[in-house]
């Protein structure tokens, strides 16, 4: 009995010992993948994140990153939320930032950015022409979602920036609507958004649904 008890006791740790290194193998994954992110998006480190470019360059690494974790089985929000924490910023504000980033990696999936022949340029920087959906071809760019000329202090904001596909904004111009109303609400929880700049947004959005795409 005492041997049978201890070889349970010994297969036991075994499992244990084996757990616990998947564990800690896939932990050292995240934040391999967490510190790479973090670095694109953390001003401090990168000034000329300061400019709209350099925002849509790091933007494209950062989904080229998420898409390589999510290859090796880690969760895109794990990886994502792991990086938020690295950044120094307030957990209210870390949520838009992480939400924001989900669903540009959502707007991209959905539109082939992310199919192979596209993720070198996306590692690169660069953002590919669209290549699956009703706009395949066509070309997709950031945005900003909350107008900067209501809301100056957001122009550097990365939560700020959402992928839409040109056409849209040729056809229809950039969208001024709940969703953006919405976000300068949670901009505003968050500390980021001053009380004069949100007033202004939400004395001029529209109401009405537009052709945001997202």
């Amino acid at each position: 009995m005492f041997r049978s008890l201890g070889g349970f006791t010994l297969v036991s740790m075994a499992v244990i010992g084996l757990l616990f290194g998947v564990r800690w193998e896939r932990n050292v994954r995240i934040d391999r993948h967490a510190t790479e992110i973090a670095k694109q998006l953390d001003d401090r480190s990168n000034p000329l994140a300061l400019n709209f470019a350099g925002r849509r360059a790091r933007l494209c690494r950062v989904m080229a990153t998420v898409h390589e974790a999510r290859e090796e089985g880690l969760l895109p929000e794990v990886v994502i939320g792991r990086a938020a924490e690295r950044i120094r910023m307030g957990e209210a504000e870390a949520e838009v930032l992480v939400s924001s980033l989900e669903e540009n990696f959502r707007i991209a999936e959905r539109n082939g950015l992310l199919d192979d022949g596209s993720l070198e340029l996306l590692a690169a920087g660069e953002l590919p022409k669209i290549s699956t959906g009703p706009y395949a071809g066509g070309e997709i760019d950031f945005e900003y979602v909350v107008p900067v000329e209501h809301a100056p202090e957001l122009e550097s904001h990365f939560a700020n920036l959402a992928l839409r596909p040109v056409y849209l904004t040729k056809e229809f111009g950039v969208p001024f609507d709940e969703h953006s109303y919405s976000l300068a609400g949670s901009f505003y929880r968050a500390k980021v958004l001053s009380h004069a700049s949100y007033s202004r947004v939400g004395s001029r959005f529209n109401p009405v649904a537009s052709s945001r795409y997202y």
